[in-house]
């Protein structure tokens, strides 16, 4: 187990798929390190990782995730196997609660 945690995704890439995934500098996130882009929304500007051509997460591979030792924050926090309350599914994306 690393000191920021390890968690188990198991078969689910639920969260890997056609979702934007914010990478936050406050939470650990050294931005420059992952392959990403700079969006604008309603609250400023965000980092988020690449995403292949088919929406997916660009260190998504075959086997899961290709960057499981290093994972942003909001990866690190997320447990497929156990949805907790700070995820909801909204539209078929995921809106993620502070």
């Amino acid at each position: 187990m690393s000191a920021i945690g390890d968690v188990s995704f198991g078969p689910c890439r639920a969260c890997c798929r056609r979702n934007l995934i914010p990478l936050i500098p406050q939470r650990g996130d050294v931005i420059w390190t992952y392959e990403h882009e700079v969006i604008a929304t309603l609250a400023g500007t965000v980092a988020v990782l690449r995403c292949a051509e088919s929406g997916d997460c660009i260190y998504l591979g075959p086997d899961g995730c290709t960057i499981h030792e290093r994972a942003p924050a909001v990866c690190r926090a997320l447990s497929a196997a156990n949805n907790n309350s700070r995820v909801r599914e909204m539209g078929g994306r995921l809106a993620f609660r502070a």
